[in-house]
C-alpha cells in the first residue's frame, strides 16, 4: 500500500471517483505529479511570447519531457509528459486512433490515477481499426473512448487500452460522481445496416462497460453533460442550430461504479 493510504487506513485498492479538479488537487494525490491537468487550458500555448494566468503568473514554452518538444506553455516550475499519440500501440496491442477530444480524469486507485479520453472520429466503410471489448457498432463507427493510466508519485504514464469502439464522433461529455465518464455522440447518423448513433455511453475508469447507448437520455447531436452529484439528475447541451438543453431525471439514483 502506498504511504498515504497507509495513513489513512485505506486499501490502495480502493477506487476513489474524481469529480472535481479542485477537490482532486487539495486532496494530495496529485501534489507529486509531474503533469497539471490544468495546465492543459492554457490559451495560445503556441505563443512564444509570455502570458498571464490568476493563479500561478505568467506561462512560456515548455519541452515535452517525452519528446523535448515545446508543445504547450506552463507556469514556471511545472513540467508534463505526453502519451498516447495518434498509432502509438497500447496495451491491447491496438494502434491508439485519432481526433483527440473530450477527456476527462475520473477515478483514482491508490498512487493511480485513470483519464477517458474520446476520440471524434466518423463513420467508416466497413473497415475499422479500432475495436474494444464493450463495442456497439464496430462495422461503420470509428470512433470510441480510450483509458490512460498514470502514477503521480512516480510521475510515469502507465499504459492505454481501448474502452469503447463502434462510436461516432465521440466529442465531449462528462464525469460522474460514481467514477465513470459520460461519452457523447455528436450526430444524428444512421448507419446502412440501420444502426442508429447519436447516444450517450457510459464507459467505467475501472471495471468492465457494456457498449450499450443510454437510450433514456435521448438521440441528439449531443455535446457535453454534467451529473449533479446530489440529485443525480444530468444536464445535457446540444451541438445544433438551434439547439437545446436537456435534463434527464434517472427513475433510481446510483452510486454504481461500472457501466449498467
Amino acid at each position: 500500500m502506498s504511504k498515504q493510504y497507509e495513513a489513512e487506513g485505506r486499501d490502495a485498492s480502493e477506487m476513489t471517483p474524481i469529480v472535481d479538479r479542485r477537490v482532486f488537487l487539495k486532496g494530495g494525490l496529485a501534489g507529486a505529479a509531474s503533469i497539471s491537468f490544468a495546465a492543459l487550458l492554457a490559451k495560445q500555448a503556441g505563443a512564444a511570447e509570455s502570458h498571464f494566468t490568476e493563479d500561478y503568473g505568467p506561462v512560456n514554452l515548455v519541452n515535452d519531457l517525452t519528446t523535448g518538444l515545446p508543445l504547450i506553455a506552463l507556469p514556471a516550475g511545472f513540467t508534463y509528459r505526453t502519451f498516447g499519440w495518434r498509432g502509438q500501440p497500447m496495451a491491447d496491442g491496438k494502434a491508439t486512433p485519432g481526433a483527440h477530444d473530450g477527456m476527462g480524469v475520473v477515478a483514482a486507485k491508490g498512487n493511480q490515477i485513470v483519464m477517458v479520453r474520446n476520440h471524434e472520429l466518423g463513420s467508416g466503410n466497413g473497415v475499422n481499426p479500432f475495436t474494444a471489448p464493450a463495442a456497439y457498432d464496430n462495422p461503420s463507427g470509428r470512433g470510441g473512448t480510450t483509458n490512460l493510466l498514470f502514477d503521480v508519485v512516480l510521475g510515469e504514464w502507465l499504459q492505454s487500452y481501448g474502452s469503447l469502439s463502434g462510436t461516432v464522433t465521440n466529442c465531449a461529455g462528462g464525469r460522474t460522481p460514481w467514477g465513470t465518464w459520460l461519452t457523447c455522440e455528436e450526430t444524428g447518423f444512421t448507419s446502412s445496416t440501420g444502426v442508429r448513433h447519436g447516444w450517450i455511453f457510459e464507459v467505467p475508469g475501472y471495471g468492465l462497460g457494456t457498449g450499450q447507448p443510454l437510450t433514456a437520455m435521448g438521440r441528439f447531436s449531443h455535446e457535453a453533460c454534467a451529473v449533479d452529484p446530489v440529485t443525480g439528475f444530468v444536464y445535457e447541451t446540444e451541438d445544433a442550430t438551434p439547439g437545446g438543453f436537456y435534463k434527464f431525471v434517472p427513475s433510481a439514483k446510483t452510486t454504481s461504479t461500472s457501466a449498467d
